[in-house]
């Protein structure tokens, strides 16, 4: 039998995934490849927003090693699990997001979105360890992986016909910041780490409206820093909030049950 949880999540993905297939699809922008930001810096193109993509890396590296030590401390192998893998997505974010930035055009966005799809989907594992049981933990991030990923292809199959929809991939992000939210409002009034995972999820969803105001941005900072720039900076600081969180929780342990009460 499958926990409310499960349902609930497959139920609200398949329900969103039908109010947007019966509206008008929204392709992604075409000017969305011009970068507000175009330094070129020891050779480097669009300089700084390749730069700004470093900090994941050395944060996430330092993660993983945090992750191994509190492994050997507590022998928990889905926590231990779910954790490398949020931060071993987020060091790729690193490799991807540059990678992208360096040369900015759909086929090196695939790569970048995908290790955002990856980050999302362990996200949604980290809020679900000492919130539901080991079982519902590992099928909702089943479930959240496989409709991101599921996003992605869409999209890059139908890049440039007039079924090319990037609102699926919205969705995905929209509905991991809200089941984080859920989770952590959980679990706010018993556990201080909590606290930590809800600011690293409202600065997730704080650093869309740099991204957006890209150009903006840049000229508000009289040429410092883009918006894009400054929103990796932003998810640096959600990165760092996640590891945390995780040093925070003390342990590795998880619920053995499905309920989120005890």
């Amino acid at each position: 039998m499958r926990s409310p949880i499960e349902l609930a999540s497959a139920g609200i993905l398949f329900v969103v995934s039908f109010v947007i297939s019966a509206i008008k699809p929204l392709p992604q922008p075409a000017d969305y490849h011009q970068l507000a930001d175009q330094r070129t810096i020891f050779g480097v193109p669009n300089a700084i927003d390749v730069f700004t993509n470093f900090p994941y890396v050395v944060v996430s590296i330092v993660a993983l090693f945090c992750v191994t030590r509190l492994y050997r401390e507590s022998r928990e192998v889905l926590a231990a699990f779910i954790f490398g893998c949020f931060f071993l997505s987020t060091a790729s974010v690193s490799i991807t997001s540059s990678l992208y930035h360096l040369a900015p055009n759909n086929v090196s966005l695939v790569g970048d979105r995908l290790s955002i799809v990856f980050s999302a989907t362990f996200l949604v594992g980290v809020a679900c360890l000492k919130v539901f049981g080991s079982r519902e933990t590992l099928r909702v991030v089943a479930i959240s992986g496989i409709y991101g990923v599921s996003s992605m292809l869409y999209w890059c199959l139908t890049s440039g016909s007039r079924l090319e929809n990037i609102l699926y991939y919205v969705a995905f992000q929209i509905f991991v910041v809200c089941f984080v939210a859920f989770c952590c409002f959980l679990r706010c009034a018993r556990s201080m780490s909590y606290k930590w995972l809800l600011s690293a999820v409202v600065a997730y969803a704080a650093s869309k409206p740099f991204e957006i105001n890209d150009a903006q941005f840049l000229a508000l900072t009289n040429g410092l820093i883009s918006g894009h720039s400054a929103k990796h900076l932003v998810i640096v600081f959600c990165v760092c909030a996640v590891l945390m969180h995780m040093l925070r929780s003390g342990d590795f342990s998880c619920r053995s049950s499905g309920s989120p009460n005890a």
